[in-house]
């Protein structure tokens, strides 16, 4: 049988790679009520709390940066670098030595950009990094302190909204270029907002328009875990363009 799928093959689509978007913990400083590894889905693989080793991650660094540098085939000149998780903040200083590991080895001619999904509550400890290091951020936020309100912290408390927006805040104010060149918004669209709440509110906060998403309904559990994913709204329509905005933003993380 012929193989369609050979070494060669493989090389080429490598060698053409321009994002890694690494999982660098599980863990999370939030128990969101509709989170994709909570109480709402059977189908989800279990939380550890675990942290990536950075031995794999620069392993990983090290076979393309070699890859690209031994090879004469045009890549692309940009590449980015995601980090995800659970919380990535919580393992900050991962993402410190990814950084400085690729700014004293990377092939020259490549320039790397930094990205992180983050739900803002240890924003404040950080800002000065993540603008020194330019790392664009997409923030999550529902909307208004109701429309968060399946946004929880550890203790089951809905404490976590104001000190999202107060962080947000700061940060607008103190690097203000920067929070508007580089740092954005997800809604997660659900049974206690909708698409004008939300626009309505992250607008007036911050002069931002969010990106919306749905919730998965893959693998809801009966009610009354299971509440929360069965209630939720269809797209509406966007209070800004007039198209539908509930898309999913989201593109899952690789484990490396």
């Amino acid at each position: 049988m012929k193989s369609y799928l050979t070494e060669s093959i493989v090389k080429q689509q490598l060698l053409r790679l321009d994002k890694i978007i690494f999982e660098v913990t599980d863990a999370c400083n939030l128990q969101c009520k509709y989170c994709g590894y909570g109480k709402i889905y059977n189908n989800v693989d279990e939380r550890l709390n675990k942290k990536m080793t950075l031995d794999k991650a620069i392993r990983l660094l090290t076979y393309f940066f070699e890859l690209w540098q031994t090879n004469d085939t045009s890549i692309s000149r940009n590449i980015f670098i995601s980090f995800y998780g659970g919380e990535p903040l919580l393992n900050m200083p991962f993402i410190r030595n990814i950084i400085s590991f690729i700014e004293n080895t990377h092939p020259q001619g490549l320039v790397f950009h930094y990205s992180m999904t983050t739900n803002a509550v240890l924003l404040n400890k950080y800002v000065d990094y993540l603008y020194n290091k330019n790392i664009r951020l997409l923030i999550s936020l529902d909307g208004n302190k109701r429309n968060n309100s399946y946004r929880l912290d550890k203790m089951g408390n809905n404490s976590v909204f104001d000190k999202i927006v107060k962080n947000a805040t700061y940060l607008k104010h103190k690097y203000p270029k920067y929070f508007n060149n580089k740092v954005n918004f997800n809604a997660v669209l659900h049974d206690r907002n909708s698409v004008y709440e939300i626009n309505e509110f992250i607008y007036k906060q911050f002069g931002k328009k969010p990106s919306i998403s749905e919730l998965n309904t893959v693998g809801v559990v009966p009610p009354p875990f299971g509440r929360v994913g069965v209630s939720f709204r269809a797209a509406e329509t966007s209070l800004f363009s007039g198209i539908p905005m509930a898309l999913n933003l989201y593109t899952y993380s690789r484990k490396f």
